[in-house]
């Protein structure tokens, strides 16, 4: 996993920052945030019954659940956040793949991962996840009303929310899992370590940016996903509107110079080769970005889309990493 500068431009990253901590966790990023259980509240028995909605209908949990069965790969960094252990967790391709796409979970769950809660054509299995013996699943809204009939009749089904906002994940299933108190400090120190990032990063105040993600092809997507805003920069012209999918744009490798913003981020899970190619190209040591020390390459979607908040971290510390001495920062302070 890497988030670096071009290989002309600056070295790969190297350890974490240090000290940018989560509330809770009281140690450095190296030790998940959230996980450290002796300095958190305890689930509350008092916290039940609890009755949310979700995108699939309502879901009634009338005492602490111990079994969780999670289906939903994008909820394993929120529910052991929260200090809840799965039994079991659906990944979408292997646990290797799932590491690859979230380091920050290395380490931190005790639980199967268990391919079979899935069949052949990506439906969940209700007789698999019966054979966990659940008493709360985490599943999808994206799953098909029949199917979520059938896993409710297993056991209490919450099936997300379509917008994937990750702290209305955190929230939902701190409230499910009698851990509300937790999820609204681990929520407060994700604002606390935004804070220390943007004191760490003054000079990003007020400059550009514009994500792209690299397409076989030679395209780049211009998608809306990451952290820029909150670290007090602005949209370039360019840039599409977070979560709004009808304005995400396309440009040609030959339209580079498109990407004129002060700092530009490139998602290069689709086309990894697109580094080899930019580094050959001197039109892309002429960008803005490039002069500031401000290309940054992501190869893992997760990190960026809404996430847990030890992803949260993970990438604030990433980024402080690369860019408080760059030119972009040093210039704007």
């Amino acid at each position: 996993m890497t988030m670096s500068t071009t290989r002309r431009r600056g070295p790969q990253l190297v350890a974490a920052l240090a000290g940018i901590a989560i509330a809770l966790s009281g140690c450095s990023s190296e030790t998940p945030a959230g996980d450290d259980q002796t300095t958190s509240p305890a689930a509350s028995a008092g916290a039940f019954p609890v009755t949310l909605m979700h995108d699939l209908g309502e879901i009634t949990i009338n005492e602490t659940p111990e079994r969780v069965v999670i289906l939903d790969e994008w909820y394993i960094d929120s529910i052991l956040a929260l200090g809840v252990q799965p039994v079991a967790i659906e990944v979408s391709e292997s646990e290797a793949k799932l590491l690859a796409d979230q380091p920050w979970l290395k380490g931190r769950y005790t639980g199967e991962i268990d391919p079979g809660l899935v069949t052949s054509e990506w439906e969940a299995s209700p007789e698999a996840i019966a054979a966990w013996e659940p008493d709360l699943i985490g599943a999808t809204w994206m799953m098909d009303e029949q199917v979520y009939g059938q896993l409710s009749a297993v056991a209490p089904t919450w099936a997300g929310v379509s917008t994937y906002d990750a702290w209305d994940v955190l929230t939902a299933l701190g409230d499910l899992t009698g851990n509300a108190a937790r999820s609204e400090l681990l929520i407060a120190g994700v604002d606390d370590a935004y804070a220390a990032a943007r004191h760490e990063l003054p000079g990003l105040a007020g400059r550009t940016f514009v994500e792209a993600r690299a397409m076989q092809g030679g395209t780049f997507d211009l998608t809306g996903l990451g952290p820029w805003e909150e670290l007090g920069m602005v949209p370039a012209d360019n840039q599409p509107v977070a979560g709004d999918e009808s304005s995400y744009t396309s440009i040609s490798l030959e339209n580079l110079g498109q990407l004129d913003a002060d700092l530009v981020t490139i998602g290069t899970w689709p086309a990894p080769e697109i580094i080899e190619t930019l580094d050959a190209d001197p039109r892309f040591a002429e960008l803005p970005a490039s002069k500031n020390g401000a290309i940054v390459f992501f190869d893992t979607q997760m990190v960026l889309s809404s996430n847990g908040p030890t992803a949260t971290q993970w990438l604030l510390d990433k980024i402080v990493t690369q860019l408080k001495d760059s030119p972009l920062n040093r210039e704007g302070q």
